[in-house]
């Protein structure tokens, strides 16, 4: 059985398929990025308007360290701007004489799966993923996009510090007091029968389908995942 779970699209996804993963298994990097700001055209001395005329790249070209960006031509000499950053050229202001170059940090971001299972084929936004058992379901309202591990609340309200952490919280009702030590914690969704007013940041989420959420409370999902369809939730294992 299969999934959709997106993914980032502006990143380098590094897990590939056939891999079976986890909440710890690295599944994209990100590299921070500037942008970098050169008034060419004041820095060589031609007119702005003339900017295209001198420059040497165009919008999109990958720039060395030491390229020539721009030459300034006079009947004796030629004057040369080399480039001192990597990177691409992303704008060029014709009324300024100012072009971007967009430059890459050092430091990478590393983001791990939201999701456990086999990953079957990955694609542009989104990857397949094979489990055991899915149930999906519409929701009542829209939900940022996550997914995280399942607890259920036992009738008896008990729960440790250590069963919240990262879960998606699942219950019939909550005391909105208890939810504020929930989310401190670290729970990262409450899923309930009705939306009840919180103080807290923490996602509610409710069934569109009662009949939904006795059928999850009985197989006991141990993962969930916010579905690629909109409006939808898949409890999965």
């Amino acid at each position: 059985m299969k999934i959709k779970a997106k993914i980032p699209e502006k990143a380098k996804i590094v897990v590939k398929p056939g891999q079976k993963v986890d909440f710890t298994t690295p599944l994209a990097e990100t590299t921070e990025k500037q942008m970098i700001y050169i008034p060419i055209a004041e820095m060589m001395g031609f007119d702005a308007k003339n900017i295209f005329h001198h420059l040497k790249q165009v919008i999109g070209d990958q720039i060395q360290k030491g390229d020539v960006l721009a030459e300034n031509k006079s009947l004796f000499t030629t004057q040369q701007y080399l480039s001192e950053v990597s990177g691409i050229l992303r704008e060029i202001k014709h009324d300024t004489g100012i072009i971007a170059i967009e430059k890459e940090m050092n430091n990478n971001h590393v983001l791990n799966c939201f999701f456990i299972g086999e990953v079957s084929e990955v694609y542009d936004g989104y990857l397949e993923l094979i489990v055991e058992d899915v149930h999906i379901t519409k929701l009542q309202e829209e939900i940022p996009y996550f997914g995280a591990s399942m607890y259920y609340i036992d009738p008896s309200g008990k729960y440790s510090d250590a069963d919240l952490d990262g879960a998606c919280v699942f219950a019939p009702e909550f005391d909105p007091m208890d939810t504020v030590k929930m989310e401190t914690l670290g729970a990262q969704g409450l899923i309930t029968k009705t939306k009840f007013p919180s103080e807290t940041m923490i996602h509610q989420i409710v069934l569109e389908d009662e009949k939904d959420f006795a059928h999850v409370q009985k197989k006991e999902y141990p993962y969930v995942l916010i579905g690629h369809e909109p409006m939808t939730i898949l409890f999965y294992k």
